[in-house]
Parts: structure tokens; C-alpha cells; sequence
């Protein structure tokens, strides 16, 4: 089945191109800013299993006395599982990325108001791929 879809905005992949005058550059901000985001992500997630982690805790010694639901133990136990597993595939994929955190947030700042409009773009062309792909 072949999707087609009418024209979402007034530009496309080719002005992006076009409108950038490094190329290079941008491409590597691109990674950059995805790297600095990541970072944050995986901090979150950190300050996330900590808590989870301490709540778990405090949940066990009331589980020993029974005054708590069985099944809302396991619920809290399985998120932080979910969550350490998050963390722990995101900080993989940054270390096998080798990209300084300084760096990238570094490198993140000061190319963000020089690429806003191009960010702008890149950021709508891409999330209309994805949606064009995704199957309803």
C-alpha cells in the first residue's frame, strides 16, 4: 500500500541543506544536542531508581509486618526494575557513544541560536518521516 501525503510545510530536506552553511558542523551539533539531552535523561533516571530504591526500602519493613498490599509492592519493585534497565541501556549506548558529557553540552550551547531555525526544521521534517512510517 503506497501512502501519500500532501505538503506539510514550505520547505524541505533540501532547504535544510541548503540553509546550513556548514554542514558538517551542524550534523555534529545534531549529535551534540542528542548527547546533552541523553545526559539529562540518564540523571533523571538516576534521581528516579534512588528513590524508587529508598521507597522499596521503607516498603520492606512494612511488608514484614503485613501492613502493606502485596500487589502494590511488586508494582513499585517492577517499575524500578524497568527503570535500572532504562538507565543502564542509555549508559551504555553514551559510553559506547564516547562523547564527553562537557563536550556535548559544551557544544550544545553554544551552536543552539545559531541553528534554531534550522532545528526548527530539521526537528518538523523529521517527526513528519516518522509519523509517515508509523503504521495506523
Amino acid at each position: 500500500r503506497v501512502l501519500f501525503r500532501s505538503k506539510l510545510y514550505d520547505f524541505n530536506w533540501k532547504n535544510l541543506i541548503d540553509s546550513v552553511e556548514n554542514n558538517l558542523e551542524f550534523g555534529a551539533w545534531l549529535v551534540s544536542r542528542r548527547e546533552y539531552y541523553d545526559y539529562q535523561r540518564l540523571d533523571n533516571l538516576k534521581i528516579q531508581a534512588d528513590q524508587m530504591e529508598e521507597r522499596l526500602k521503607e516498603l520492606e519493613d512494612e511488608r514484614e509486618v503485613g501492613s502493606i498490599d502485596e500487589s502494590m509492592y511488586k508494582e513499585i519493585a517492577q517499575d524500578f526494575k524497568s527503570t535500572v534497565k532504562e538507565y543502564k541501556n542509555l549508559k551504555s549506548i553514551l559510553d559506547k557513544d564516547n562523547i564527553d558529557r562537557d563536550v556535548a553540552e559544551q557544544s550544545y550551547k553554544e551552536h543552539k541560536d545559531k541553528y534554531k531555525k534550522q532545528t526548527d526544521m530539521f526537528d518538523k521534517l523529521e517527526k513528519a518521516d516518522l509519523d509517515l512510517y508509523i503504521i495506523r
